[in-house]
């Protein structure tokens, strides 16, 4: 899906080509990566761990005069260090980074714990270093990609993201001689929004028109394919592919910054159906850490097929949970996200489809093939306020078919409001795998319905428009990765990954170590055949003609009432599926999931009849022996049971309780956390916000960086708006200037704004000012690096996404 862009700004200082200038760094500070394993699996051997690092994005980084400690950046290039890009190249220096003071940035073992705000910065992004020089590349097609996130203290309208980008794994000096700085210093950054908050590209001062306040990017953008592996805060969650019609990461100017597919093709539960899906207490509980398990499934089951579905698990609490099925009028029941599904939803939520336009999912894997950079960051979004993701977009048309994205209100996820009321956000990713399918886990993860992968036919690709530079060429520093044949014999390769077995076998409830627990999605199957297929001998849940006992599955299985002759029936939540019945007796009830048009489903004497409560909650059976079942959908607890009858009331309508002996154990929805000021709580600015007051005006001053500690004083961002192009993940920092999102030829409505949120995000993070010392001779640093422009539909592009 799209991704309004962060606040991030790329300081990379960089030479110009065909010059002998060079991007140069700086001494200051010295760059130490933290350290952050990965690990690399098989079936057969298991996972091993990968000395791995990370390294903050250029964009965040200080960029200062070489020599003293003069700005180059200040929210725009200063016109007297950089009158023109050669100039700028040789005069600017590129600062280390102090990674946990000033960006909140700590790792331990395989944990990677980001900050949202700290005293001169907010938001981050970083990238998977396989050495201090190069980007780790993975290679994803046939391949299962695990990580574990504690999202709990992200509020709605933050994003903790977790998604790969095809950059240059050396940070483009193989390509730009003239960047001397490269991986090591987090240059070479692109995504699918081709930003153009990004302060170098391709070696090159990304200056032009980017020399005066209120202005927040240049003219060139940086643009490659980026896949959304997770995008989420605790209330809301979504995938998202992006594909582009050039390979590798590409530099472009006006029209030619549209190659890109910036809304993507995202996969939302709340989106598609699914309300009670992600969130506090809900079936995937965001307030405990949970493992996210994506699988990208090639249309042969093999490294040299193409990318035909992704797939997606939970688990938690030892539990496996498979993803929802979608439930929207249009779109055919799925939990995958195919060409077929990305069809469907654009048809039926009135979207372009440019995700076909550029060739689907086979165009987004080709990129996958070659290599993409792993990259995390946590960012916020002045453009749209992350509504895109976790509230309604547009807000003036609720009830329009993909509007409502999350539960989150329309009136707030303010970046400043953020700052102000939870300074003590973070996002905490950790334990990351890949390998062959079914090897970075302990649980079994084989589908539940075994079936080929559709694809929905996609126009003819769109023609690559010339741009300034190419694509990147093939790098020997890919990931190091243990490969094996089609027949899945080991070997010792460190190419590839392991090519995985897609196993058909039909999923089991139960394993040795977890319960698969599925969720309430319209036409989902149970374990092992198609309810339409189980017969009244069959039901487990059939029993007796005096009473039932009915399980709610939407709410962790509570069962509400019981007795020795009783049926039990499961209610499924979607498409009304006749879960029990009796082989045939005038007192045998069937019953059907209610959710639509209130149908009948049971008939005779003394049966009972089910009517949905959400449309003229009426009784429609009775007996002596009968029993009323209302719809349970809202916080549905026990609710009743005489030995021969019981009354099951919908919670959340004022009907009446209609079986004696009732008990309600309603589930209350959790509110969001509001972070309470602890020792580690960041000091927030002294105007109380953090950041500047009005968009694009100054920011007061915050907390300077202890001089005691030799290192230059960060002024506060201003809290400026994000590019139009800025790339995911940048943030600003305090002293960050708004951004007017800017759209073009293809944005339109809610992806226009969410693209523009995402622009402006990358330029924020750029923006971050570093105020002198005591001395006066302190380096300033532009700690407002653009996290991750993940407000992908930025300005220059489609509606925002999803």
């Amino acid at each position: 899906m799209w991704a309004p862009s962060m606040w991030k700004y790329v300081i990379a200082v960089v030479g110009l080509p065909h010059l002998l200038l060079a991007q140069q760094a700086g001494k200051v500070t010295p760059e130490v990566h933290p350290s952050l394993s990965f690990a690399v699996c098989t079936k057969t051997g298991g996972c091993t761990p990968q000395p791995t690092k990370v390294v903050l994005d250029a964009n965040w980084r200080w960029l200062h005069k070489v020599g003293n400690y003069e700005n180059c950046f200040e929210g725009y290039f200063n016109p007297d260090l950089c009158p023109d890009p050669e100039t700028c190249s040789t005069n600017c220096a590129l600062e280390g980074a102090d990674y946990a003071n000033t960006y909140g940035v700590t790792t331990a073992g395989s944990e990677l714990s980001l900050r949202f705000l700290t005293t001169s910065n907010r938001g981050s992004r970083l990238y998977l270093l396989q050495d201090d020089d190069t980007y780790q590349h993975f290679k994803l097609l046939n391949r299962e990609f695990t990580f574990d996130v504690d999202a709990s203290e992200l509020p709605c309208g933050m994003n903790g993201a977790l998604y790969f980008v095809e950059m240059d794994a050396d940070g483009g000096k193989g390509r730009f001689p003239s960047n001397k700085a490269g991986a090591k210093f987090g240059t070479g950054y692109c995504d699918a929004q081709c930003p153009r908050d990004i302060k170098f590209i391709n070696g090159e001062a990304n200056m032009l028109g980017w020399t005066k306040p209120g202005v927040h990017q240049g003219s060139h953008g940086s643009c490659c394919p980026e896949f959304d592996v997770w995008e989420a805060n605790s209330m809301a969650t979504t995938l998202t592919p992006h594909a582009c019609s050039r390979d590798g990461q590409t530099r472009c100017t006006g029209d030619s910054c549209n190659t890109c597919d910036r809304e993507g093709c995202d996969f939302n539960p709340f989106r598609v159906g699914n309300e009670e899906f992600y969130g506090p207490g809900k079936l995937v509980d965001s307030k405990r850490k949970v493992t996210v398990v994506t699988r990208f499934v090639t249309d042969d089951n093999t490294d040299d097929g193409k990318l035909a579905a992704i797939q997606r698990w939970y688990v938690q609490g030892g539990k496996v949970i498979e993803n929802t099925y979608t439930s929207v009028s249009g779109v055919d029941s799925t939990n995958e996200l195919t060409d077929k599904f990305c069809h469907q939803v654009k048809d039926t939520f009135s979207q372009h489809n440019k995700h076909g336009a550029l060739g689907g999912l086979a165009q987004m894997g080709e990129a996958l093939r070659r290599g993409v950079v792993l990259t995390l960051s946590v960012w916020g979004d002045y453009s749209s306020k992350m509504h895109w993701l976790d509230s309604t977009l547009p807000a003036d048309q609720p009830n329009a078919p993909g509007a409502k994205r999350g539960s989150c209100p329309t009136s707030g996820g303010h970046p400043d409001d953020l700052v102000k009321n939870h300074p003590d956000a973070r996002v905490k990713f950790s334990n990351i795998k890949v390998g062959e399918f079914g090897s970075t886990t302990d649980v079994d993860l084989t589908p539940v319905v075994s079936k080929e992968p559709t694809a929905a036919p996609t126009p003819t690709p769109t023609p690559a428009l010339d741009e300034t530079s190419g694509p990147a060429p093939a790098l020997a520093t890919d990931a190091t990765l243990p490969s094996s044949d089609v027949s899945g014999t080991p070997s010792i390769s460190t190419q590839h990954l392991l090519n995985a077995t897609n196993s058909s076998a039909t999923i089991h409830e139960e394993t040795h170590e977890s319960m698969i627990v599925f969720p309430n999605a319209p036409d989902q199957k149970p374990i092992d055949k198609p309810l339409e297929n189980v017969t009244a001998s069959e039901a487990a849940a059939a029993s007796s003609s005096e009473a039932q006992s009915v399980k709610n599955v939407g709410f962790n299985g509570t069962t509400v009432a019981s007795s020795s002759e009783a049926q039990s029936a499961k209610n499924i939540g979607f498409n009304g599926t006749t879960v029990a019945s009796s082989s045939s007796s005038s007192e045998a009830q069937s019953a059907k999931n209610i959710g639509f048009n209130g149908t009948t489903v049971a008939s005779s004497s003394e049966a009972q009849s089910v009517k949905n409560i959400g449309f003229n909650d009426k009784t429609v059976a009775s007996s002596s022996e009968a029993q009323s079942a209302k719809n349970i959908g809202f916080n549905g607890t026990t609710v009743a049971s005489p030995s021969e009858a019981q009354s099951v009331k919908n919670i959340g309508f004022n009907d009446k309780t209609v079986g004696a002996d009732a008990t309600m154990n309603g589930n209350s929805k959790l509110a969001v956390r509001t972070p309470s000021a602890s020792s580690d709580t960041p000091a927030v600015p002294s105007n109380g916000r953090g950041t500047t007051s009005g968009a694009g005006s100054p920011q007061e001053s915050l907390p300077a960086a202890k001089a005691s500690q030799g290192k230059p004083e960060q002024q506060a961002l201003s809290a400026g708006s994000p590019h139009v192009t800025s790339s995911k993940g940048s943030e600003q920092n305090l002293k960050q200037q708004q951004l007017t999102p800017t759209s073009d030829n293809n944005s339109n409505g809610a992806e226009a704004v969410r693209a523009a949120g995402n622009a402006h995000n990358s330029q924020q993070s750029s923006q971050a000012v570093v105020s002198p010392p005591p001395t006066g001779n302190t380096p300033g640093r532009d700690s407002t690096a653009s996290a991750r422009d993940h407000d992908k539909a930025t300005h220059q592009g489609e509606k925002p996404a999803c």
